[in-house]
């Protein structure tokens, strides 16, 4: 098959996202919705690690954190970036004559280079990396769907197939809201799962050594009111990145792109 036969491949990627078991009935997501109900879906998957970037390095590279080397996220300065001599899914891609790009959230380290994650496979890169700070995916993941679009429709005429990572910092801002701002949040209806009483002495160790980090590093939530305001603050985030995603997709289909372009969702 010649590099202009294959298919262009378009990766959605979002953080923190997790399998919706105890979301309401009600709670509706329209685009990946779309997605499932044009496509597959996998829902008998697991995550070999949680942090961002050790998983992050598994999606690109193929490597277990074991091998990768990348056990923590990157902006610890223990945690040294992402080895450019490890192939990675750019390399393996622009080998076989894709052009590769990459927008949004990287968070695997090295792209304070010069040519930005070029020694990762990618040529098109938008700096600066989007992650650490507060309320960040709000801000900036709307523009990240806007470039994600307007680079589609700068190459819908390539004479080379694409890859584009498209990278959304969210639903992850629940992890950094300030305790100084007040949480603006639609109701969704979600309560408190099932599982939320579990005396965590039962469970392994780390989930007791993970819950005092968090209760000392952003404090404590202190009553059910609290928490249900939280999970669904968690739900809306959802919505929110939702409509970006439906932002790219809306995309490829006016670019004439959509019948000759992979696309895959995680």
């Amino acid at each position: 098959m010649s590099p202009r036969d294959r298919p262009n491949i378009l990766l959605l990627m979002t953080d923190e996202e997790r399998e919706r078991l105890w979301f309401p009935d009600g709670v509706r997501f329209p685009t990946r919705d779309r997605l499932a109900a044009q496509g597959m879906r996998f829902t008998n998957h697991q995550v070999h690690t949680c942090p961002c970037t050790p998983s992050r390095a598994t999606i690109f590279t193929g490597q277990h954190a074991a091998i990768s080397g990348m056990f923590d996220n990157v902006n610890f300065s223990w945690q040294r970036p992402l080895d450019p001599t490890v192939p990675t899914m750019g390399h393996l891609l622009a080998a076989a004559g894709y052009r590769c790009a990459y927008v949004g959230k990287w968070h695997l380290g090295g792209e304070s280079r010069r040519d930005g994650i070029r020694a990762y496979g990618f040529d098109d890169w938008n700096a600066p990396d989007a992650h650490g700070a507060p309320y960040l995916g709000h801000f900036i993941d709307g523009r990240i769907a806007d470039r994600a679009a307007q680079w589609i429709d700068r190459h819908a005429n390539d004479d080379r197939p694409w890859l584009l990572v498209c990278s959304f910092v969210n639903p992850h801002d629940i992890m950094l809201y300030p305790r100084f701002r007040k949480l603006r949040v639609r109701e969704h209806g979600v309560d408190l799962p099932p599982n939320f009483s579990d005396d965590l002495t039962t469970k392994p160790v780390t989930q007791r050594y993970w819950k005092a980090t968090c209760d000392v590093t952003a404090g404590v939530v202190r009553n059910e009111r609290a928490w249900r305001r939280l999970i669904n603050a968690y739900v809306d985030l959802h919505a929110e990145v939702d409509r970006h995603l439906g932002t790219v997709l809306d995309s490829l289909v006016a670019s004439g792109c959509r019948q000759n372009t992979l696309v895959v969702s995680t």
